[in-house]
């Protein structure tokens, strides 16, 4: 949505309803599934030391692969820039393709040469573009270094949803069917689906992005927009919008048609002296494609509607259900059409739900419901069960989720002397394997230990039987190197298999964060706690399915020497960041994070990750 402030908010009252789907289990209820947490080994409790590692009962000794072939792409340094140099690009997604990669199954159509396409999610400050969009493509060399400048994707965007080159809100899409008019805004995802077709979904307002706001026949209300390239990103097409107006919403067993769509009561002012309606809908996506399922995508987002803020979020209308869920969406078609019902719906808003699947129609989901890092299984369609998946010991408070921190007072703690506006507990998932009567997934979450932020990583499989177990097989910390340092943001990058050897079953992954250190700004200055980007690599080796971290290596580079950047006063670089991956005959993982020089606005920057198959 336009406005974030309140958005991830704990309501005081989140279970006054109860919906026919899934519940947000109590903490204490967690807590106890954590004690009878099935488990076949006594799972190690290291901090990056490679030579810990366990093996599933029943399993053999898989053959080491040596990580000494994992580099950075050595023609490729991040001092590599793009994004809109009039504005700040926070909240960013990415899809990557390799030269001959494939475009549209069936078409014979290739890409011409290697390319990473990012969204942006903030308005342009670009005169002549429509101002919420933001789309940037890189052409890449053989060896993924750049070739040439970054060009502007805003106008084939805007040509595909009817938008012209000048802000206009009256242009909007007059073309579409029912001359439907839609109003971008900034949370985005970026997908490749297995033909080869790039799917971006982005929030959006539909018919208006002010009142009069969804009254049950119109009004506007916030969806998730999806727009489809069928060559490799050249041309663009509107492809579809999941509208909260169409979604049916099932409380204490009644039927509620359009019930996430109406609009909200909030505070106008920080004092909280008056109050207005504002949209309703959703917002916080995550976008998910499946590479062994054609066309299937998953969407995960929370609906906020008919909630009073302004009095303790009682129903704003009281003959409907007051909306606060996360919810579960899944469509056949790439986005096109999404039904009429959530596969799962859960009690507040325990966003972001990150997904992955291990074989076709195999899902598998990941989030923080309250302090308990939760994995959920979907498989068919259908929503089965979900398992707490603690890091150690669970009544262990340094094994809980880190909470969100917003505010100079919370996260001024982080970076000094600029500082950031908020920073939320992202989690991440990424497929390892799924064969047989197994699937097996690692996670990531957040965690707060000696007082600083950790990134908690636990490998866990689920064993279908008579009924399904959970075991955990691995858990690690990875820590900054500063011992006050602390991680933000850890993100996986996986492979999307479109390119890759039908029979391949590599699960190599990436993991890459901002860390904080302490370095002066100058020589000669006293250090200041400043950011930077490292990573590390997962791959198959060892006892462990998936392997273990790698030693950690920087990824924000000049010379090969470690950059470091300072924030501004509150500064926003979104509560994401997504990078992207290509195969070319070696594994590209391209991570990408913006980042602000002196003076300048923030920008994006990437480096690439190369890894021998």
């Amino acid at each position: 949505m336009t406005s974030k402030r309140d958005t991830y908010k704990q309501r005081g009252n989140l279970v006054k309803i109860k919906c026919n789907f899934v519940s947000t289990t109590s903490a204490m209820t967690m807590l106890l599934l954590g004690l009878v947490f099935q488990s076949t080994v006594q799972a190690q409790d290291t901090v990056l030391k490679p030579e810990q590692k366990t093996m599933p009962k029943g399993t053999t000794e898989r053959p080491p692969k040596s990580l000494s072939n994992v580099s950075m792409s050595s023609a490729l340094t991040s001092d590599v820039v793009i994004g809109d140099p009039n504005s700040n690009n926070p909240e960013i997604s990415a899809v990557a393709i390799p030269a001959g990669g494939t475009c549209t199954a069936g078409s014979n159509k290739t890409a011409t040469g290697a390319r990473l396409i990012s969204s942006v999610g903030r308005e342009s400050g670009t005169p002549n573009t429509y101002v919420p969009w933001s789309y940037v493509k890189q052409g890449l060399n053989a060896d993924f270094s750049p070739n040439g400048a970054a060009t502007d994707l805003v106008p084939s965007v805007n040509q595909a949803l009817q938008v012209t080159t000048k802000y206009d809100p009256n242009s909007i899409n007059r073309a579409l069917p029912g001359a439907t008019k839609y109003y971008p805004v900034t949370d985005n995802q970026f997908v490749r689906l297995s033909n080869g077709d790039l799917i971006t979904a982005r929030m959006s307002y539909i018919e208006r992005n002010t009142a009069p706001y969804w009254n049950g026949s119109s009004g506007g209300r916030v969806g998730l927009l999806t727009v489809r390239s069928k060559d490799c990103g050249e041309t663009w097409q509107f492809n579809g919008f999941l509208d909260p107006a169409k979604i049916t919403l099932t409380f204490r067993n009644k039927a509620f048609a359009g019930a996430g769509a109406y609009p909200q009561k909030d505070w106008t002012n920080d004092a909280h002296t008056s109050g207005q309606l504002i949209q309703g809908g959703g917002d916080r996506p995550e976008f998910y494609a499946d590479p062994w399922d054609g066309q299937t995508v998953y969407a995960s987002l929370w609906f906020g509607a008919n909630d009073d803020r302004t009095s303790g979020y009682a129903p704003a209308n009281k003959s409907l259900p007051s909306v606060f869920n996360a919810l579960i969406f899944s469509s056949p078609d790439g986005g096109k059409t999404w039904g009429t019902e959530p596969i799962a719906m859960f009690n507040s808003n325990p966003v972001p739900i990150a997904m992955t699947t291990t074989r076709a129609r195999r899902l598998f989901l990941f989030n923080c419901v309250g302090g308990t890092p939760t994995l959920h299984y979907v498989k068919d369609g259908k929503y089965v069960q979900s398992w707490p998946v603690f890091y150690g010991d669970v009544k262990n408070p340094e094994s809980a989720c880190a909470g969100n921190l917003e505010g100079q007072a919370a996260t001024g703690n982080l970076t000094t002397p600029g500082y950031l506006l908020r920073v939320l507990r992202d989690v991440s998932i990424s497929r390892v394997e799924g064969s047989g009567s197994r699937d097996t997934v690692r996670v990531v979450y957040p965690a707060v230990s000696g007082g600083r932020r950790v990134a908690r990583v636990v490998v866990v499989s689920i064993q279908e039987a008579a009924s399904l177990v959970l075991s955990k097989v691995h858990q690690e910390t990875i820590a900054a190197a500063s011992a006050t340092g602390n991680i933000v943001y850890p993100t996986f990058i996986e492979a999307d298999r479109v390119d890759l050897p039908k029979r391949s079953a590599t699960n190599t992954a990436v993991l890459y964060w901002y860390e904080t250190a302490n370095a002066p700004v100058n020589p000669g200055q006293p250090p200041s706690v400043r950011l930077f980007t490292r990573y590390s690599v997962f791959r198959e080796g060892g006892n462990v399915p998936g392997g273990i971290a790698s030693k950690p290596q920087d990824l924000s580079v000049t010379n090969r020497t470690r950059r470091y950047w300072s924030p501004a006063n509150n500064e926003f670089v979104g509560d994401y960041m997504r990078g992207a991956f290509a195969y070319d005959g070696k594994l590209r993982f391209i991570a990408q994070w913006p980042e602000r020089e002196a003076g300048t606005f923030l920008r994006i920057r990437y480096n690439v990750v190369t890894v021998e198959p």
